[in-house]
């Protein structure tokens, strides 16, 4: 039942609490490291992807890039 609530954790918890407490929240609610950091890994690099995005579109919008 912990590794369904897993992915739901790792996309919101980097936005909303940081990834130190989201990977800490993650392990108490999955006990099995290797997915919880492995889910982890693809949350951040979800959220990395989309800031990064979003960043260039800004400059781009700005006339910096």
């Amino acid at each position: 039942m912990g590794s369904v609530r897993i992915p739901g954790l790792v996309l919101v918890g980097p936005i909303l609490v940081g990834i130190h407490l989201t990977s800490l929240f993650a392990l108490l609610v999955d006990d099995r490291p290797r997915t919880t950091v492995g889910w982890l890994t693809v949350g951040l690099g979800a959220w990395t992807i989309v800031l990064v995005s979003a960043s260039t579109y800004g400059f781009s919008l700005l006339g910096l890039l």
